[in-house]
């Protein structure tokens, strides 16, 4: 926001209206500010849902090696009672791990808000610059197109989120009939 900020400074330094006008164009300015605690808000989600994610998958597959070096000398030697008991704590902590994994979709939610702050954080930059759609647009304008695309695409962030929710059966049919 800082950059468009020293724009409303250079055009109010220029003799041109670089406050908003409006009741309207003061809530937009206010909506861009709070632009850059989405960008920190998704990013904070995505690590979260990554670090789980990352987690998980170690134990799945650090537990799957202790139980095929368990169970396989168990099997060779025919003895080692304590080793049977380590092999059969094992599978269950990996299936446990591994249905965990699957049922919350830690990488897929992680995916989905790193999109989402990438998306919101470069129509952030193109705004702040003035460039791509927001080029030779007045500042009114600029705030009312950034906030319209953030909550679109944070709309957009809620919808696959509702959509991880849902079971896999429902998703194809909601799929199906929004394609």
């Amino acid at each position: 926001m800082g950059r468009v900020l020293e724009r409303m400074a250079l055009e109010r330094a220029a003799g041109r209206p670089a406050e908003p006008e409006s009741p309207e164009a003061y809530r937009r300015l206010y909506r861009a500010r709070e632009i850059q605690g989405y960008i920190v808000g998704y990013r904070e989600e995505w690590r979260r849902s990554k670090r789980w994610g990352d987690a998980f998958q170690n134990a799945v597959i650090g537990g799957s090696v202790v139980v095929t070096l368990t169970s396989g000398t168990v099997g060779f030697t025919g003895q080692f009672s304590q080793l049977r008991w380590l092999a059969m704590a094992s599978s269950g902590l990996v299936a446990i791990a591994a249905g965990v994994s699957g049922h919350y979709k830690f990488r897929e939610r992680a995916a989905n808000a790193h999109r989402t702050a990438d998306a919101i954080e470069r129509e952030f930059r193109a705004a702040a610059a003035g460039i791509g759609r927001y080029k030779n647009r007045d500042l009114d304008k600029v705030l009312e197109m950034l906030v319209e695309e953030v909550e679109r695409l944070r709309e957009e962030q809620q919808q696959r989120e509702q959509l991880l929710e849902q079971p896999p059966e429902t998703r194809r049919d909601n799929q199906g009939a929004a394609g």
